[in-house]
């Protein structure tokens, strides 16, 4: 019974490092690769320690790009049914809410890499499709 106990308990721990080490990955800059050829703007994420987040949307110039817009916002990253989860939740900015706020499911997250679908919007009174794939390398 005493093995039993044992392993179940390593098993938990093994599984909550998992999760905390994935997390660990997706602290930092992002920056969300485009689907067009010449895009006008280009978004940058931030996700920080205290599970805060900034989205920071640039025109796209010749020389130099400048910023137009920030959202900020919160993020919860956590793990269900052995898949990688991350809800995120816009506080405050100008771009279309739409585009960002919601619940993700997460694919692939590692040192340069970050994969994801939102599922459902932010909000239940948003018409339309809500499923969006995001890909992001690392800057």
């Amino acid at each position: 019974m005493k093995n039993i106990v044992s392993l179940t308990v390593i098993l938990i721990l093994l599984i909550a490092g998992c999760t905390k080490r994935k997390e660990s990955f997706l602290i930092g800059k992002w920056e969300d690769e485009p689907r067009v050829v010449s895009p006008p703007t280009r978004n940058v994420w931030t996700f920080k320690d205290d599970n805060s987040l900034t989205i920071d949307n640039y025109k796209i110039k010749e020389n130099e790009d400048s910023l137009l817009n920030t959202l900020n916002g919160e993020y919860i990253f956590d793990r269900k049914s052995n898949e990688y989860r991350l809800d995120v939740t816009i506080k405050s900015g100008v771009i279309n809410y739409y585009n960002v706020d919601g619940g993700y499911w997460v694919e692939n997250v590692d040192r340069n890499v970050l994969l994801m679908t939102r599922e459902k919007f932010g909000s239940d009174t948003i018409p339309g499709n809500p499923f969006r794939r995001i890909e992001m390398v690392r800057l």
